[in-house]
Formats: structure tokens, sequence, C-alpha cells
């Protein structure tokens, strides 16, 4: 949930207000935010982060809280 009460979805295609006013904020594109990240953390079990292929996950560290990808 952001400040504003309302709930982030995963596949949201515009940030809540309170983040797109930060100039150190940007949206990406799941897969692409996965390529270019050296660790990759899952801490809620939204649905579309199971879909991940896992193969993107080679030589990167990986830690699953929800066991999504165990």
């Amino acid at each position: 949930m952001n400040s504003t009460g309302g709930d982030l979805d995963p596949v949201d295609r515009v940030p809540p207000s309170d983040l797109a006013a930060r100039a150190n904020v940007t949206l990406t594109d799941l897969n692409d935010a996965v390529k270019a990240a050296d660790i990759v953390l899952l801490l809620v079990d939204h649905t579309e982060f199971g879909r991940i292929d896992r193969s993107q996950f080679a030589q990167k560290i990986v830690h699953d809280t929800r066991g999504v990808w165990n």
C-alpha cells in the first residue's frame, strides 16, 4: 500500500504520485529489472513473480522469502 492508501499493483504502468515526483524512481519492466540486478529479493508472492523465467537468476544472488521459487 502506498502513502495515499492505494495499492501498488506489480503490473502498474504508472507509479503513485508520491513516487512519480521523485527523480530517482523509475518504473522498469520486471524482466529488465531482473536482468540488470545483482541481487533478486522476493518479498511478496504476487502471481506475476512466480512466472519469472528462473534461468534469468544465473549468476545472481536470489533470496525468496515466500517459497515461490524454491
